[in-house]
């Protein structure tokens, strides 16, 4: 509030200082019952506080303090018939404008309120969803514009920022982050967030425009950062990449082997990018995800991923495919998918994505990865309805299909690669081992009749592994929730790119 006075809630109390924090004493509210939740000073003196009342935990009420929280007042009772009420916070712009935003914890949804007269009335503005994605503040900056940040929790669905222009009547998602820890609105233009990105790590975002566009401010990325959805090498130095911690509309080359990685194309029209495939320096295809019929789009570049175009294809809208796990193109008209819809399936055209063809492989929804060396052949790994059990099985042409291997080990297969039909590298989460879970790195050179086993280990925590992928026989990459791994001698030792 000022060098001599503040605030803070510890374990349900309020406790005031008046001399710069050298002496708190805590503040009584004159309510039985009433454990605060929220408190907000806009001026010193002057505080308002929001806490339960009771031991049922129905009821809510505001309080207000005009003397350094001597004596309070109540402003405001609030109760829920039928779950717990809480609160996520007070929060107050001015003397006499602020808003208060309640938890229903049952419905997984809460009221904003609103009072413009320092708390003498209060009006209910809007009833908001507060549950998955959960809100963890609420911050305006008058009576009119302000922000709700969102987190996901343990998802897996994506958190954000809402924005209000009508004093919370309504709001409007203003950013695609992942995860918002805290966000601080400077004015109607400036905001600030501290969110998590997609690979784990966290960041600062800007908005000097309201919200309309962002600035990943520290670390520093634009116009660089590194792929967090798919990869894909046309050799040893150029590569593609799609997502960034940010935002998962873009489109990133590299001409380093990985080591920098620079965005080319920002594709905000959809809701996510999830796999990419290039043919060519020039040449390249790309699934994308929206929010409206069809959901999954093909799409396609012949400038090198500055601009891509739909590829119309009717055949493809009716697959309905849920989710797309491999994706490659071997030429220009040439590519294959393999996706979960009414099971699993591989799904093949000739004609440069216009037209598609199905090949059911499972009708379970067991674990499967699936490695594509060919336009009719590849490698499937999956999990067995049996725990401590994997196959590996090597499909070709005319449904041929062959166990190469079967594992006796209760790990999880992440991710499989073969770069021709003798060389080929499986990663597995094994929990059981004694430092704790560790990811396992088989490699082949035989067809897959022998494999030697690298663990990394658990220091390196290398975990949730999205895919694998080599360039040439010598050089390849593992990508991952925290970043990205590099080898440059077949996969016999590995350095880390964060």
């Amino acid at each position: 509030m000022n060098e001599k006075s503040g605030a803070m809630l510890v374990n349900g109390r309020l406790l005031l200082t008046q001399d710069g924090g050298n002496h708190f004493k805590t503040a009584v509210f004159g309510i039985k019952d009433f454990k605060p939740i929220s408190a907000s000073f806009p001026k010193a003196g002057t505080g308002y506080v929001v806490g339960t009342v009771g031991k049922d935990d129905t009821k809510l009420a505001v309080v207000k303090t005009n003397n350094d929280g001597r004596t309070w007042s109540k402003q405001l009772d609030l109760s829920a018939e039928d779950s717990p009420l809480s609160a996520f916070q007070i929060q107050f712009a001015s003397e006499n404008t602020g808003w208060l935003l309640t938890n229903e914890k049952g419905m997984l949804s809460g009221d904003v309120y609103r009072t413009v007269d320092g708390g003498k009335h209060w009006t209910k503005m809007s009833t908001q969803r507060t549950g998955r994605p959960y809100v963890n503040g609420i911050q305006l900056i008058d009576g009119n514009t302000g922000v709700i940040s969102l987190h996901p929790g343990a998802g897996p669905i994506e958190g954000g920022i809402w924005l209000t222009k009508d004093g919370g009547r309504s709001f409007t998602s203003v950013s695609k982050a992942v995860a918002v820890n805290q966000v601080q609105m400077v004015s109607a233009k400036a905001i600030w967030a501290a969110v998590d990105g997609m690979n784990g790590s966290d960041f600062l975002i800007h908005s000097t425009d309201g919200g309309i566009s962002w600035q990943e401010s520290y670390p520093l990325s634009e116009p660089y950062g590194r792929p967090t959805e798919d990869m894909a090498f046309i050799d040893r130095q150029l590569g593609f990449g799609i997502g960034t911690q940010l935002d998962s509309g873009k489109v990133l080359k590299t001409i380093d082997g990985g080591a920098s990685w620079k965005i080319i194309a920002s594709l905000d029209s959809y809701i996510r990018l999830e796999k990419i495939s290039f043919v060519s320096e020039k040449e390249g295809f790309m699934m994308a995800f929206r929010d409206k019929d069809p959901q999954h789009v093909l799409l396609k570049t012949q400038d090198g991923g500055l601009t891509w175009h739909e590829v119309s294809s009717e055949s493809l809208n009716k697959l309905e495919i849920a989710n797309i796990s491999a994706f490659r193109f071997f030429d220009t008209n040439h590519g294959v998918l393999f996706a979960t819809g009414e099971g699993k399936a591989i799904y093949r055209t000739s004609d440069g994505g216009k037209t598609w063809g199905k090949t059911l492989v499972s009708k379970e929804n067991s674990e499967m990865q699936v490695a594509l060396t060919s336009y009719s052949s590849g490698w499937l790994l999956k999990q067995m309805d049996t725990k401590g059990s994997l196959e590996l099985i090597h499909f070709r042409a005319d449904h041929l299909e062959e166990t190469v291997l079967t594992l006796d080990k209760d790990w999880y297969p992440d991710a499989v690669y073969f770069s021709d039909e003798t060389h080929g590298y499986m990663l597995f989460e094994d929990f059981e081992a004694k430092d704790g879970v560790i990811t396992r790195l088989l490699r082949t050179a035989d067809g897959g009749r022998t494999w030697t086993d690298h663990p990394f280990p658990a220091d390196a925590e290398m975990i949730d592994v999205r895919s694998i992928g080599f360039s040439d026989p010598q050089h390849g990459w593992i990508q991952f929730l925290q970043g990205t791994a590099v080898t440059a001698d077949g996969g016999l030792s590995w350095s880390v790119q964060q």
